[in-house]
């Protein structure tokens, strides 16, 4: 049986693992598997990548980037085909207004 001290002592683990778990972001979206040459090439010359270089400019706060439905997967975007990390950017972005 545990005791209600074990049982408080350990909600602070539950706690951070509830909030990592809830946080989780993918580790890379530039798998290009499945894309034509073209949607590739798309990728690349709008210059997209995974971390981006400007602060406070990312896919998660773009207008054209939709949020993945699962914690930790990649996005998507209404202009670039394939996975797009929140935390991307490209030339297309935009600012959520």
């Amino acid at each position: 049986m545990i005791t209600r001290r074990e049982l408080i002592g350990g909600l602070p683990a539950l706690f951070v693992i509830g909030c990592k778990s809830a946080d989780a972001l993918p580790a890379t979206c530039n798998d290009a598997t499945g894309l034509t040459p073209e949607e590739a090439g798309a990728r690349a010359t709008m210059g997209y990548v995974d971390a981006s270089p400007h602060d406070g400019k990312s896919c998660a706060a773009c207008t054209q980037y939709l949020a993945a439905n699962a914690s930790g997967a990649c996005g998507t975007c209404k202009l670039l085909k394939g996975p797009i990390h929140p935390r991307g950017w490209c030339k297309a972005f935009a600012a959520r207004g």
